[in-house]
């Protein structure tokens, strides 16, 4: 079996197809800017009325950068042996709604750090742009008969 056994396609995701993949990823990675830095930090997420949520600690830089500064959050999986996978990024503006009577609702288990200590800051990722991708590396299979 040689390289031209094989296609690889790679497609743009649609946006409810990304806003569903990010909700069953339920992990990622959220870039802001800090003083002269972009610092990547990793969240676990839900997806409400298609906004990225999570909980940060109180005078964390995600929690300080909660005033409507632009953010990017992405999250994505791979298959190594198989040489696929799908990757989706969030645009967007990050806002503390800790207090607020939305997020009054919002119950804790169904955002649910991994990290210790109390999180007891609401966020949520105001979208001003959704992409995705998806790239599946396939095995040509010969025409029946050939």
């Amino acid at each position: 079996m040689g390289a031209d056994d094989h296609v690889i396609e790679m497609e743009e995701i649609d946006e409810a197809s990304c806003w569903q993949l990010v909700a069953r990823a339920g992990f990622g990675r959220i870039g802001v800017n800090h003083g002269d830095e972009v610092v990547i930090l990793p969240v676990n997420v839900d997806v409400i009325d298609r906004r990225v949520v999570f909980r940060t600690k109180q005078g964390s830089i995600l929690a300080e950068s909660g005033g409507g500064v632009a953010v990017a959050f992405e999250c994505d999986h791979s298959d190594r042996m198989a040489e696929s996978g799908w990757s989706v990024l969030v645009q967007g503006r990050l806002h503390d709604v800790t207090g607020t009577d939305e997020a009054a609702g919002w119950n804790e288990l169904r955002v649910r750090p991994w990290a210790p200590g109390s999180q007891d800051r609401w966020m949520v990722v105001e979208p001003t742009a959704v992409s995705g991708r998806r790239i599946e590396r396939r095995r040509v299979l010969p025409a029946p008969g050939s």
